[in-house]
């Protein structure tokens, strides 16, 4: 029905020009009283890059605690005192960081005798410090090779790039998810795991 009615009218005997020409040099521009936005090609290569730093952060993320919960389970197995006790690491972990219980209450349900012996064993703040580990040499990684590819950077890179690089990585990633993670592990009862760490931990360990 709005077709139909559509069609009665010649609307485009009414549409106006975007563009108008300039008398004195014959080009066209477009009309000053038409809403305009400009975005510099600068601006537009700040929102590309970034773009690809929070796409790469969390595939490090990810990849970063995949890497890190494989390796804790391995170095648990090559253990001749913790060994029989490798498999229960992830069942430790989701009771950590879905049900949120605390260490000692973890312990009895792996048939531990104390909650010492289960934190030596899951060590959480242990693991979020290993996964920031890996997740900033990733993203430091994944930026290098961008800035070469551009031609930000020397080939190899200075040294004081680097630790400027480094240090700025470092800060970003705690801003975004680390400082976080650390301060919901230190809290006491009734803690609130929400973090982006905790939310991808938590999907990882649901695929295990």
């Amino acid at each position: 029905q709005v077709a139909i009615q559509l069609r009665q009218y010649d609307i485009w005997s009414y549409r106006e020009p975007l563009e108008i020409q300039e008398p004195e040099t014959g080009t066209y521009v477009v009309r000053a009283d038409l809403p305009y936005d400009s975005v510099s090609e600068t601006d537009v290569e700040q929102q590309d890059l970034l773009q690809f730093l929070h796409q790469q952060f969390q595939l490090a993320l990810v990849s970063g605690i995949e890497q890190e919960v494989k390796a804790s389970i391995a170095k648990l197995k090559k253990s001749k005192r913790y060994a029989p006790l490798a498999s229960q690491y992830t069942v430790g972990l989701q009771l950590y960081y879905a049900e949120g219980k605390s260490l000692k209450e973890i312990a009895p349900q792996l048939g531990m005798t104390n909650w010492d012996r289960a934190r030596r064993i899951l060590d959480p703040g242990g693991l979020l410090s290993k996964v920031r580990t890996s997740c900033i040499q990733q993203l430091l990684d994944s930026i290098l090779k961008l800035a070469e590819e551009k031609g930000l950077t020397e080939i190899p890179p200075k040294i004081e790039y680097l630790q400027a690089l480094n240090e700025q990585v470092e800060a970003f990633v705690d801003r975004e998810v680390f400082q976080e993670a650390a301060a919901e592990i230190k809290t006491g009862k009734n803690r609130s795991l929400d973090s982006l760490y905790a939310q991808k931990l938590r999907f990882l360990l649901e695929q295990q």
